[in-house]
C-alpha cells in the first residue's frame, strides 16, 4: 500500500465546515487504497524535533499532498514549503493544490 504524507496549515487552523478533519483525511486516503501519514505538530515541543518527527514521516512516504494555499499572508505556508523541498531532495512524488489561483499583483 502506497503512503501519502498530507502536509499543509491546516493542523493551525480553527475546524471550519469546509475543512476535513485529520480522521477524515485518514480515511479518504484508506478509501482508495493509500496509508496516510499526518504530521506530528501537535506531538512535540520544539520546531526541531517537529521537523525530524515530521521528516521521519515524509523518508516512510511515497507521495506528498500539499496544502499550498496562502496562509498567514500572500505566500504558503514556510514548513509546508520546506516539506516540499525535503520530498524533492528524497525523490518523493509530490501533488500540491490551491483554491485560488488569482495573482497576488
Amino acid at each position: 500500500m502506497k503512503k501519502i504524507y498530507i502536509a499543509g496549515p491546516d493542523v493551525f487552523l480553527p475546524k471550519s465546515r469546509y475543512q476535513k478533519s485529520k480522521e477524515e483525511k485518514i480515511s479518504i486516503c484508506r478509501k482508495y487504497g493509500f496509508e496516510a501519514l499526518h504530521p506530528l505538530d501537535d506531538s512535540f515541543s520544539t520546531a526541531e524535533e517537529i521537523a525530524n518527527a515530521n521528516f521521519a514521516l515524509i523518508d516512510k512516504c511515497d507521495i506528498i499532498v500539499a496544502n499550498a494555499n496562502p496562509f498567514r499572508g500572500q505566500e504558503p505556508d514556510s514548513g509546508t514549503m520546506c516539506e516540499i523541498g525535503y520530498g524533492i531532495a528524497n525523490n518523493k512524488q509530490i501533488i500540491c493544490y490551491i483554491e485560488n489561483t488569482t495573482p497576488m499583483y
